[in-house]
């Protein structure tokens, strides 16, 4: 018997095909795991996609880190007033679960870069492909999905998702799934959510899959530039969620409301604030040498949005190059550090940083704090990590645009402890680690 839903986690399957291995960088992915001021579960590495569609470590989702509702006692489908798609005259039913309303089926309507299953291939027969459409709408891009909903209707996040598994429970069973026999063992379909098995498409191969095995639905969310979550229902086991590259199609289900802002719409006086879908206002500081700088509130905190700038001695910009200080801000031996934030401001310490980390990344590895220039990232929080490297005592300088190094407050016998940033093609992770004082590292300074 499976307990209440898990913190949310995401398979290492991108999507029913692609699979994602994790390799140690310059930092060792053991470390993060070893990580003692972390809970989180990260990414396992090296998992394949077996032929039900569902990453082996694909874990049930949840909005336990998130936003969590109570399990009702009663189940019985709450349907609403059928919709007519304006654009076609399609006509879909809707259910209401909790305080959500859902369409009941599958959306089905043409676009550029939707698919019937089976189009396009020797597979179904022209009359099985219009069927396949029919029955089990069509599959889309994630590019196209988040757009394609009606008027009032809006493709839903992953927070979206995670209501949903939260409203309907711990124990699935099948509640979610359509009573019809495409399901090997069908389901209960208590809500009326009607899920069917329309498989997805490949484009890494150009294939179709998963039909009569699993449904696989986009959300908003993004993973990182080029991955989003997307949500699986298998099974009576319950309902998945996993992660795949945006060119490949998967069913939409529209649920009822406008959409929300996603980082992508980014500005540069304004971001989008992660799963509240809400656009918010940079603020501002000004250092002790007039330059002024973006910020962000964080949870209970307010961040600089930019490393900091101010010149000092002990401070020099990566390469010695001007237009680097420019891009990334300056790189500070620990002392200078210590002593060049605004007033009213301070470096943060390990304990400050760690913090950070529990409000934005949870179980995700921290694309959500990089930016979406030259990063992979998804700027989640406006926080728009660069990837500024570091400065050696001696001479040299190393990592620029894959990592980014802060020193904090913290000492640790003659050293002192700084946080990181890696967006490694192959590992990608925020942590800690001890580094001598004359290193030098980037400054971002924490409100008083």
């Amino acid at each position: 018997m499976r307990s209440k839903f898990s913190n949310i986690a995401f398979s290492a399957g991108f999507g029913l095909a692609l699979t994602f291995t994790i390799s140690c960088g310059e930092h060792g992915w053991d470390e993060w795991l070893n990580d003692s001021s972390s809970s989180e579960t990260p990414v396992p590495s090296s998992s394949s996609v077996p032929s039900s569609g569902v990453s082996s470590s694909s874990v049930m989702l949840s909005s336990s880190s998130l936003q969590s509702s109570s399990s009702p006692q009663a189940v019985v489908p709450v349907y609403g007033e059928p919709i007519t798609d304006a654009r076609d005259g399609q006509t879909y039913k809707t259910v209401v679960i909790g305080s959500q309303t859902w369409m009941a089926k599958n959306l089905n309507y043409e676009a550029e870069d939707a698919k019937c299953y089976g189009e396009g291939t020797r597979m179904f027969s022209t009359d099985s492909i219009a069927k396949n459409c029919e029955k089990y709408g069509r599959l889309y891009s994630w590019a196209t999905a988040m757009s394609v909903c009606p008027e009032s209707w809006h493709l839903p996040s992953r927070a979206d998702w995670a209501q949903l598994a939260d409203y309907v429970g711990a124990e699935p069973s099948g509640k979610l799934m359509a009573t019809s026999s495409d399901w090997p063992d069908p389901g209960t379909d208590d809500y009326g959510f009607s899920a069917l098995p329309g498989g997805t498409y490949d484009y890494s191969n150009s294939s179709f899959s998963s039909i009569y095995g699993a449904g696989s639905w986009w959300s908003t969310t993004e993973f990182s530039v080029d991955i989003v979550y997307d949500i699986v229902i298998i099974g009576h086991v319950g309902l998945f969620e996993s992660s795949s590259r945006k060119s490949n199609l998967f069913s939409v289900r529209c649920i009822q409301g406008p959409r929300g802002c996603t980082s992508a719409e980014n500005t540069d006086t304004q971001y989008c604030l992660n799963e509240s879908g809400t656009m918010k206002e940079y603020g501002s500081v000004t250092d002790k040498g007039g330059k002024t700088y973006k910020t962000v509130v964080i949870g209970e905190q307010t961040w600089m949005a930019e490393n900091l700038d101010y010149e000092v001695e002990y401070s020099k910009c990566y390469d010695n190059k001007p237009e680097n200080c420019e891009r990334y801000g300056r790189l500070y031996d620990w002392l200078a550090a210590t002593d060049v934030c605004p007033n009213g401001w301070h470096l943060p310490s390990s304990a400050e940083w760690a913090t950070l980390k529990k409000v934005t990344v949870g179980n995700i590895i921290p694309y959500s704090l990089m930016a979406r220039s030259g990063r992979n990232g998804v700027d989640s929080y406006g926080f728009s990590a660069l990837g500024g490297g570091r400065g050696y005592s001696a001479s040299g300088f190393g990592s620029v645009g894959s990592y980014d190094y802060w020193w904090t407050s913290t000492e640790n016998a003659n050293k002192a402890e700084y946080w990181y940033i890696s967006s490694s093609t192959t590992f990608a992770a925020i942590n800690k680690d001890n580094e001598v004082k004359t290193t030098f590292h980037s400054v971002r300074c924490v409100k008083d």
